[in-house]
């Protein structure tokens, strides 16, 4: 898999694999409905949730959310785990949704992949 990722210090370079697909990822689980010109329905609906609270059923959602997208939009990912969790950040009464993930890409299939992918509630 190739492709280029925008540096600050370094300007254009060649992304790694695990950068483009957590990219890839933090993409299709960060564009809240409706979001994509053309795209009517596509989008996913985890931002909803994340700032409806940190309660057992929402990260139930979001875990039901996640698969959903990836066996929609990713055909060439085989999940083996998903995770997801709610942690607090430090005193400041935020709330980071941690999505744990494994998996194996169809053309690289040797590699299993396990990215953390974390977004910030305040």
């Amino acid at each position: 898999m190739l492709g280029l990722a925008l540096d600050s210090s370094d300007g254009l370079r060649v992304a790694s694999d695990h950068e483009l697909l957590k990219s890839r990822l933090e993409r299709l689980f960060f564009t809240p409905l409706n979001d994509q010109i053309g795209s009517v329905n596509s989008g996913s609906r985890i931002l909803d949730y994340l700032w409806e609270g940190a309660t057992e059923e929402n990260a139930r959602a979001i875990l039901k959310e996640v698969k959903w997208l990836i066996s929609a939009y990713e055909p060439n990912m085989m999940l083996t785990s998903v995770l997801v969790k709610f942690l607090p950040v430090s005193n400041s009464g935020a709330i980071a949704l941690v999505i744990e993930i494994s998996f194996y890409w169809i053309d690289l299939e040797d590699e299993e992949f396990n990215l953390n992918i974390i977004k910030i509630a305040e």
